[in-house]
């Protein structure tokens, strides 16, 4: 059964070692009071880690992350 499932699902080819940009789809947005603002989604491509400043293009800000 498990492999009449995997002929028909289509893997996508990602290649983890190649550095891309960090590309974030945003599902959630919200502010709680002395933490800023929270935002939950998906990594669609690339990586991120504490520190690190994002630039959201809508907005047109840069922002750093604090946690994860």
């Amino acid at each position: 059964m498990i492999t009449a499932i995997l002929e028909q699902v289509e893997i996508p080819d990602r290649n983890r070692g190649a550095l891309k940009d960090f590309l974030f789809a945003i599902d959630h947005c919200f502010s709680i009071k002395g933490k800023g603002t929270i935002v939950t989604g998906t990594v669609l491509a690339g990586q991120a880690a504490i520190g690190d400043t994002i630039e959201i293009p809508a907005m047109k800000v840069d922002k750093k992350i604090k946690s994860m």
